[in-house]
């Protein structure tokens, strides 16, 4: 998403506001979309969680959103938290 998270528009979405809502600039819109926001309004922390983990399989019927899965082979579950109170202090 870059070094300032502005992200690439048509290819990572911004996250400069993430903390507040989250990106939906994607090139191809996941088809849980609506599950996506209503995640985040029920507990930002736990979508997060279901993002990174496998947006794939959590917010797309299996098919690939463009999002890597980062399982706990990659990201381990402190890794994880951290990365996710970071991305919630990102507010404009």
């Amino acid at each position: 998403h870059g070094p300032d998270l502005a992200g690439v528009p048509g290819t990572y979405p911004s996250l400069q506001n993430v903390g507040n809502e989250i990106g939906t600039g994607l090139p191809n819109p996941p088809s849980g979309l609506a599950q996506m926001k209503s995640d985040y309004a029920a507990g930002p922390a736990t979508f997060f969680t279901k993002w990174i983990r496998d947006s794939t399989a959590n917010y797309n019927g299996g098919t690939a959103t463009g999002m890597p899965s980062f399982g706990t082979s990659q990201l381990s579950d402190d890794q994880l938290q951290a990365l996710i109170t970071f991305l919630l202090t990102q507010k404009q």
